[in-house]
């Protein structure tokens, strides 16, 4: 596990946890208000990220399952999940699912899919979109890259090394697929990219991109990038970004600032910071974390839980931890 998703035990109990209140589904398709600060829904109305990181939710639980997970995040007020469409290693058997799909006929080769595997993902995103969730989806994670010692092979996290032999030709392909099946989703935002720098997948990165863009998919875009850099930074040219991201392990509410500061102007929202049950991470830290994405001029944010995000071992019995 990468040192920033280092487990902890829990701390002691906090006595009485105060329920969550279910909040108002909104209407999709988002957008962007005209200062350029606000995500509105279709009517209008801002729009606050209360989100929860489900990773794995596609590739790492059944449906049954994925049901589960989505009635109680509903019940808890919860109205944005990020979810990776295909996942390189945090499930069981990646990159099968749970029911042995491979998301790809050709191992590795993204331009490649397999109409079996995406079918079952769009159960899920269908379940999802019927429950009011916005879906922050990623397409292609790259995934952290760390080098193990001479003669050891590398240890990918994500599709940085089958990104780069797809090369831009076969993403943009991919891209055009995804926008054919999943397009028809007006509660997805596009998340290209995650947890590392580009590198030599800019190009792919683009490509799966502009393909979506190819096959008449409208909704926003933002992009994951490497803890301590939004999005903005990572992608400062990129055609497709719509939306900043802030991520940081580090002083929160500081680069929450700096993201509100930047110029030109773009809206932002926390994607990540300490997730309850890592780092020792206390009740306060991850409360304050939430109120900071908004009280630094963002746009709510997306909390995080192990072992939820990964749907490891007993991620039931965390749902309803304090977080």
């Amino acid at each position: 596990m990468h040192r920033h998703h280092k487990v902890h035990p829990l701390e002691p109990a906090l006595g009485h946890v105060l329920e969550a209140v279910p909040v108002a589904g909104a209407r999709y398709p988002l957008t962007i208000s005209a200062d350029r600060r606000r995500l509105l829904d279709a009517d209008g109305k801002p729009f606050l990220i209360q989100g929860d990181a489900a990773w794995s939710l596609i590739a790492n639980v059944d449906y049954a399952e994925a049901l589960h997970y989505l009635d109680d995040r509903k019940a808890k007020g919860f109205n944005t999940i990020i979810v990776n469409l295909v996942e390189h290693l945090y499930s069981q058997d990646p990159p099968r699912d749970r029911a042995g799909r491979e998301p790809f006929t050709v191992p590795g080769d993204l331009s490649t899919p397999n109409d079996a595997y995406f079918d079952a993902a769009e159960r899920v995103l269908e379940a999802a979109a019927q429950r009011g969730f916005c879906i922050i989806l990623a397409p292609a994670y790259i995934g952290y890259i760390r080098d193990r010692g001479p003669g050891i092979s590398r240890h990918l996290d994500g599709w940085y090394e089958e990104i780069v032999a797809t090369g831009p030709e076969g993403c943009r392909a991919y891209g055009r697929y995804l926008g054919r099946r999943f397009g028809r989703f007006a509660n997805v935002i596009w998340c290209i990219g995650g947890d590392w720098h580009p590198e030599k997948t800019r190009a792919g990165l683009d490509a799966v991109a502009h393909g979506l863009r190819d096959a008449g998919v409208a909704t926003l875009m933002t992009g994951h990038t490497h803890p301590e850099y939004s999005a903005a930074d990572t992608f400062p040219d990129a055609d497709w970004l719509d939306l900043n991201i802030t991520y940081t392990y580090g002083i929160v509410h500081r680069m929450l600032h700096e993201d509100w500061q930047r110029r030109p102007v773009m809206p932002f929202f926390l994607i990540e910071s300490t997730y309850e049950s890592e780092h020792n991470a206390t009740a306060q830290q991850i409360r304050r974390q939430a109120y900071w994405s908004v009280m630094c001029g963002g746009n709510g944010h997306c909390m995080g839980n192990h072992p939820i995000w990964l749907f490891g071992d007993g991620w039931q019995a965390a749902l309803d931890l304090p977080g």
